[in-house]
């Protein structure tokens, strides 16, 4: 303390009135820097012994994307909305919301945001929300392969290959012509309001259940790039 005149100076009460308010208004302009002015707070404790309040700011930016509980609760809407790209790790919505100009992406970088924000203990209720959404799903794909007339179809072309595919002709290759040929068949046993098959909703089928995979993978290459921050 400092007495100045009949006045008494605090100054350690003075430095962390004066960095509690400038770090919670420069957060709130700018939420990006979030990290280096909670870096900021850790350092004072630790060199100056001063505690320095919570400012209960969410610890995240703006741009972070969509939210990790957000999609968990309509994963069902996210695997029909989004594509998966293996290579980049990246989710990429092809069908935008209310005719919207704006497309979302996700990347491990804003499930990692997420993570951060919610903690680690979200991975595993994302997973079992998610292994809830595959049971339903691999329970329809046993339907559809198990429906008489798909399993008829498959049968005889599975015994039509494994009698010709050594013939020089075939070449262990099955043939565009017969392909060809199955999916006007299966477009025959009927087609939805929207004019897709049963072989178009299992093709669906199967690009939703690899986007759940892909998401679940993305979780937990987030997991791991957030502790390795």
């Amino acid at each position: 303390n400092i007495k100045i005149i009949d006045y008494i100076l605090n100054i350690k009460s003075e430095v962390t009135h004066y960095l509690n308010m400038n770090f919670y208004n420069l957060t709130t302009i700018a939420l990006h820097d979030w990290k280096m002015y909670s870096e900021m707070r850790s350092l004072a404790y630790e060199k100056y012994s001063i505690k320095l309040l919570d400012n209960f700011l969410p610890m995240g930016s703006l741009d972070q994307g969509l939210d990790v509980l957000q999609i968990m609760r309509n994963i069902h809407i996210f695997v029909s909305r989004f594509s998966y790209n293996m290579n980049i790790q990246q989710f990429i919505e092809y069908r935008s919301t209310n005719s919207s100009k704006h497309i979302n992406t996700i990347k491990i970088q804003s499930i990692a945001a997420s993570i951060r924000q919610h903690g680690l203990g979200v991975c595993n209720t994302t997973v079992n929300y998610t292994y809830q959404f595959l049971i339903q799903k691999f329970h329809v794909f046993r339907e559809f392969l198990h429906d008489d007339y798909i399993s008829a179809y498959l049968s005889r072309e599975f015994r039509w290959y494994k009698k010709h595919r050594n013939e020089t002709e075939i070449n262990n290759m099955y043939p565009y012509e017969r392909a060809s040929k199955f999916v006007k068949d299966i477009r025959k046993l009927g087609i939805n309001e929207n004019g897709k098959s049963f072989l178009d909703l299992f093709r669906i089928l199967i690009t939703e259940i690899g986007n759940a995979l892909g998401y679940v993978r993305m979780v937990r290459s987030a997991s791991m790039y957030y502790c390795s921050e």
